[in-house]
């Protein structure tokens, strides 16, 4: 009688046999895999153990808010309502168009409600470490803001306290900033801790504030120097991220100077200051905190008229400069050795190098 195998007789075929994952549990457990090991040995091969089901994949309503994040009022109070958890106030961004890109659920899109809420249902839920979690991103769009994204690994409140989730995600999202061409080159060419947020605030004591991540600019009536302001404060931003380039630790600007980019300009200021030039007394007077020298800020004055190129803000200085814009070319003709620091220091392609 002749009968079909899948494996030749004898022991060659007996060893084949035994290895498939079909009997090789049963052998283990009747001669020990220490003997299994050695017949596998024998026959020339590697037993094959069986192979255990993928798990399966948790299917969740995945949930979340877009915001503003802080209120402003006359009376200099921030308020709105409260995230969960979180006791930062929050003012709720609705019609926030949010769509998931990359990932197993790419391209689902959801649109934020009336409180800024979101979900998407039936969403394949992921460890956080993940590789499938770590190729998913969140990307939030509307018109007159930043368009965000995210990624589902990222924490999902961008805070001094981070925290993290697989469920849930809280996104705060900042106005779109100017179309200024100075503007947009200064944000394209030098490197600040990201993200960051731009807000007009017509209460703010001050024409500007960078705090944390957020950035504060009082309201102008369209002066030309409300821009010269978004690009200070910004400069500060990039005091930030040459201390801390992820944004997570705690910040003192005034640790800054002790920094090698702050050794540099305290040098290069030093080496102009001595032809006692009008610029710098101005710079050094405005930037004065409790009638003290403040090279923190200093750096921020002078960072935004190389990119900005504007007038100085006080009426006297502007006509003793002879009301001639204060940026590059003023620089390289007038402070040499400011003009040097700054081509060297302030451009994201030198930096590139130094990371």
């Amino acid at each position: 009688m002749t009968r079909e195998t899948d494996a030749p007789f004898g022991f060659l075929g007996r060893c084949q046999r035994l290895l498939k994952p079909a009997h090789f549990q049963r052998a283990a457990h009747a001669l020990g895999l220490a003997v299994v090991a050695l017949l596998a040995a024998a026959c020339g091969q590697s037993p094959t153990a069986p192979t255990s089901a993928p798990a399966a994949v948790e299917l969740i309503t995945y949930t979340g808010v877009v915001f503003e994040p802080y209120v402003f009022h006359p009376d200099g109070a921030a308020t709105g309502h409260t995230a969960s958890g979180g006791g930062e106030f929050i003012t709720p961004i609705p019609g926030a168009r949010v769509t998931i890109v990359g990932g197993q659920p790419h391209g689902r899109t959801a649109v934020t409600d009336a409180e800024g809420r979101f979900a998407f249902e039936d969403y394949p839920q992921c460890l956080l470490e993940s590789a499938e979690c770590l190729s998913r991103r969140f990307r939030v769009e509307k018109a007159g803001y930043e368009t965000r994204e995210l990624g589902a690994s990222d924490p999902f409140w961008e805070s001094a306290s981070q925290e993290y989730s697989p469920i849930r995600k809280r996104i705060p999202m900042g106005h779109a900033w100017p179309d200024d061409p100075k503007i947009q080159r200064m944000r394209r060419d030098l490197p600040a801790v990201s993200p960051l947020f731009l807000f007009d605030n017509p209460y703010t004591e001050f024409a500007g504030t960078y705090s944390g991540d957020l950035i504060t600019v009082r309201d102008l009536d369209g002066s030309p120097y409300k821009l010269h302001t978004v690009a200070h404060e910004y400069c500060h931003a990039h005091q930030r991220w040459v201390k801390d380039p992820d944004g997570v630790g705690s910040y003192d600007g005034g640790d800054w100077q002790y920094t090698p980019e702050g050794r540099a300009f305290v040098a290069a200021w030093e080496a102009d200051r001595r032809t006692n030039h009008p610029f710098l007394d101005y710079v050094e007077t405005r930037s004065r905190r409790y009638r003290r020298k403040n090279v923190y800020e200093e750096f921020a004055e002078v960072c935004a008229h190389w990119f900005y190129e504007g007038q100085p803000k006080w009426p006297y200085y502007r006509e003793l400069l002879g009301h001639v814009p204060v940026g590059r070319e003023y620089f390289r003709v007038h402070l040499p050795h400011l003009h040097a620091f700054s081509e060297e220091w302030l451009r994201w392609r030198r930096w590139e190098r130094r990371r």
